[in-house]
């Protein structure tokens, strides 16, 4: 935030929380209702125009986008949506690790959030920021090459999974299919205490 000052993508949950509701409204965010199929459209294709703008030097500030939808305990990367991907463009990678790790935003309130984020005595952060990657044509073909067994044809779907296999790779995550909705319930089933292993 401090180095780039980008706009982000937040659930509409954030616009209403104090203080921070202002400041992303004031850095251009676009806003998802979950509960609204529409609005996810709508929220692919500003996306889409704002990595247009940026590219055109329209707009000075880039767009952050959690290509997760969610957070999660800190160990796994779960499917990328493809809405960051969409438009084929270049991207940019900041991944950051949390130390100790939590199940984060997402999963309980905003305000409960920041009660135990700031309950902490510390939070340590690792960043890695990589330089800017472009899909090329060449990548769809080495992608079907190395995963004949995967049934992905569509190229921005085939380069959000090239962007997380790096991810994977350089933060040493595991790698987890699960959506935001198998998340939840995951995160459900750890909070009444059931035995299930989380892959």
């Amino acid at each position: 935030m401090y180095k780039y000052a980008p706009g982000f993508v937040s659930k509409n949950d954030v616009q209403n929380t104090p203080f921070i509701g202002f400041i992303a409204d004031k850095i251009e965010t676009l806003w998802l209702d979950r509960s609204c199929k529409n609005s996810r459209s709508q929220i692919s294709e500003a996306l889409k125009k704002r990595q247009q703008e940026f590219i055109n030097k329209e707009v000075l500030t880039p767009l952050m986008v959690f290509p997760e939808g969610t957070t999660t305990t800190g160990a796994h990367i779960l499917k990328f949506k493809k809405g960051a991907f969409d438009s084929l463009q270049s991207t940019k990678s900041i991944i950051f690790k949390s130390s100790p790790n939590f199940v984060g935003e997402g999963i309980m309130p905003t305000e409960l959030q920041l009660v135990m984020d700031f309950s902490r005595l510390y939070n340590v952060f690792t960043f890695y920021e990589l330089p800017n990657f472009i899909p090329t044509e060449k990548m769809y073909e080495n992608y079907k090459k190395l995963n004949p067994q995967s049934n992905i044809t569509d190229k921005a779907e085939i380069y959000a999974e090239v962007v997380r296999d790096i991810w994977v790779e350089i933060g040493n995550y595991k790698k987890s299919d699960m959506g935001f909705r198998d998340y939840t319930i995951y995160a459900n089933l750890v909070k009444n205490k059931k035995n299930v292993s989380f892959s």
